[in-house]
């Protein structure tokens, strides 16, 4: 009876015992609790028991079968590493037994982008919490949920030991038509780039996020219903939503369309990034070198080292579009490039051609696609 390290066994549940304050579960594998010469050690096959585990009744118990990896191997008190397995659960086998692609399921937001991880390290992503306890990303916009709230998500897949959630700002409704009037919930408040409050709020037919642009005095609070009218679709199918009751001049009509279509194009994931700016580095200041020459290439660089993606240039991180003419007159301030560029499509166009050959290669150059839009 040998076991690799990384690999998953099935084992049984024996029996539940405490140590040191902590439930664990006794296990066995063909029948056995210990591997033969180890009896004398009193050394188990046992795994620490996770919190939705506890509410388990001993019926439950009965011949179960738990997936665990081997993390690594015991020492035993001379120094030695034995061949006694040190098990862990496999979290991967219990998603997959319990979550089915396509179906809905209820989590709690457990952390909020920009929150500190246990490394200290910035959260890239929402974390959601599912009812065993476990952690996994969402990647919506900051500031669509609030810490607590319970959401309804549907999941897309089972990656390894995190779940991936079709995105609710990329689902197009299918249901709600143009002209009728919905009840909505309001789930947070937000603010666009200049500053105009706007709420995220969820309709009660499909569940879906939309954004709902207020006019006037605001008096509605996260928590409220509201009743609104769908007054139409922009061009990239979100809703445009007003209140019933009163008029929206045509023109402001189009810049709602306008919002949603620049703030919605989607959220930064594996196979899209965004960055405002191929000139300004993070800290505001200007270098080409630094913001083109490294930072933008080395996006480029893992993107093709993957499976692909889209980078856009000129966009914030939440999708709305800054552009780049803050960033054109300083083109030519490369320390590292000394060819003049004139501000015409071709040439802005040849900068960037230019500058993922002499970074990564001219092959690398023929694979990557520019366009300006």
């Amino acid at each position: 009876m040998f076991f690799e390290k990384g690999q998953v066994y099935d084992f049984k549940v024996s029996r539940m015992v405490c140590y040191n304050g902590e439930s664990y579960f006794i296990l066995s594998y063909n029948g056995m609790e210990t591997m033969p010469g180890y009896e004398d050690d009193e050394w188990f096959f046992r795994v620490k028991m996770l919190p939705f585990q506890a509410s388990w009744e001993p019926s439950d118990l009965r011949n179960r079968v738990i997936p665990c990896k081997v993390q690594r191997f015991n020492v035993d008190r001379y120094g030695y590493t034995t061949t006694f397995p040190i098990l862990s659960h496999d979290v991967g086998s219990i998603l997959r037994a319990k979550y089915q692609a396509g179906q809905r399921y209820d989590f709690t937001v457990a952390s909020l982008p920009g929150e500190r991880d246990y490394k200290d390290e910035p959260l890239p992503a929402y974390q959601v919490a599912d009812e065993c306890g476990f952690r996994h990303f969402l990647n919506v916009a900051p500031g669509t949920y609030r810490k607590g709230e319970l959401l309804s998500l549907r999941v897309r897949e089972v990656e390894g030991n995190h779940l991936l959630f079709e995105n609710p700002l990329e689902r197009r409704p299918t249901q709600l038509r143009e002209g009728e009037i919905y009840d909505f919930e309001i789930c947070n408040e937000a603010q666009t780039r200049d500053g105009r409050v706007y709420f995220i709020v969820k309709d009660a037919v499909e569940s879906l996020l939309h954004r709902y642009y207020p006019q006037g005095e605001i008096e509605e609070s996260v928590g409220d219903k509201l009743s609104l009218r769908v007054k139409g679709f922009t061009s990239k199918g979100w809703l445009v939503l007003v209140d019933p009751s009163g008029t929206v001049d045509p023109a402001e009509l189009r810049r709602i369309a306008l919002l949603e279509d620049e703030g919605i194009l989607g959220q930064e994931g594996p196979k899209l990034e965004y960055k405002s700016s191929f000139v300004y580095t993070r800290n505001g200041e200007q270098d080409i070198d630094s913001q083109l020459g490294y930072e933008i290439m080395r996006q480029v660089a893992g993107f093709m080292n993957s499976d692909g993606g889209l980078l856009c240039i000129g966009y914030y991180d939440d999708g709305t579009i800054r552009g780049i003419n803050d960033d054109l007159p300083y083109i030519n301030t490369s320390n590292e490039d000394d060819f003049q560029y004139d501000l015409t499509e071709d040439k802005i166009t040849l900068k960037f051609t230019h500058t993922i050959a002499e970074s990564l290669g001219p092959l690398a150059s023929s694979r990557v696609r520019v366009e300006l839009r």
